[in-house]
């Protein structure tokens, strides 16, 4: 088995993770559950996190459609606990209710919240220093070989200049100089693949080829790099600070 391969993989790496801290706290008895059996805690917990991390991804996957935790992380992350809390909770406590015979309740329901939303701050944490993606940029040419990804792309773009590309879930929208294309690639592999190319990451879900800026703009104090194509491509703070230190804004 290709471990390297399989931690790669997001819902592998869910499940691995789930799994690991469900356990320790089953074993550790966590919440007042030492007298319970074993296997009973470990149940419990383990599919609680199962149940709690398929839900955050479920939670993110839908936020990250209408805000953006780059430019409103605090918004963002407390409606992801709110949103996430209501339903894993109910389903924790349908579980310790087959498992510890809990009588099902709103006061049981209130009761458990806290619990619940405590250890979705943890995995919020832990989500974040896994998933997350360090300052990427290529400013320097090294190479003049075609980059990867335009191997992977149609054959009527093998030819065109790569402007920009944005992640959109597990795809990749692909900006070139006679159009764009939606293929099935990570963002993370993406940025390997486009080595030989001048260019940095402007955000999460952006990275730019510096010959396709035309401009640098500013809308509502918010910062955009204006493409050849028209496209304008955002600036998050948390990558402001990398490109003023490479004179690019």
């Amino acid at each position: 088995m290709n471990y390297n391969e399989l931690l790669k993989n997001q819902f592998s790496r869910n499940v691995i993770v789930s799994i690991f801290v469900g356990g320790f706290l089953g074993i550790a008895g966590a919440f007042g559950t030492s007298d319970e059996p074993l296997l009973n805690r470990l149940a419990l917990f383990i599919i609680s996190s199962l149940i709690g991390s398929t839900f955050a991804f479920l939670t993110s996957y839908v936020l990250d459609k209408f805000i953006n935790d780059d430019d409103r992380p605090i918004i963002y992350h407390i409606l992801f606990l709110i949103i996430m809390a209501i339903p894993t909770t109910f389903f924790i406590m349908l579980l310790a209710s087959v498992f510890f015979h809990f009588d099902i309740s709103l006061k049981r329901y209130l009761w458990f919240m806290p619990t619940v939303i405590l250890i979705s701050v943890f995995f919020t944490i832990l989500h974040s220093l896994i998933e997350r993606v360090p300052f990427q940029t290529h400013v320097v040419e090294t190479s003049n070989e075609t980059p990867k990804l335009i191997n992977r792309l149609p054959i009527k773009y093998r030819h065109a200049i790569i402007y920009a590309i944005k992640s959109e879930d597990h795809y990749l929208r692909i900006y070139t100089s006679i159009g764009d294309e939606l293929i099935l690639y990570r963002f993370g592999d993406a940025l390997k693949d486009l080595e030989g190319i001048e260019g940095v990451q402007t955000h999460r879900s952006w990275w730019v080829a510096l010959n396709a800026i035309e401009e640098n703009q500013k809308d509502y104090g918010k910062n955009f790099y204006l493409l050849k194509n028209q496209i304008k491509v955002p600036i998050s703070r948390s990558f402001t600070k990398g490109l003023k230190s490479l004179n690019l804004l």
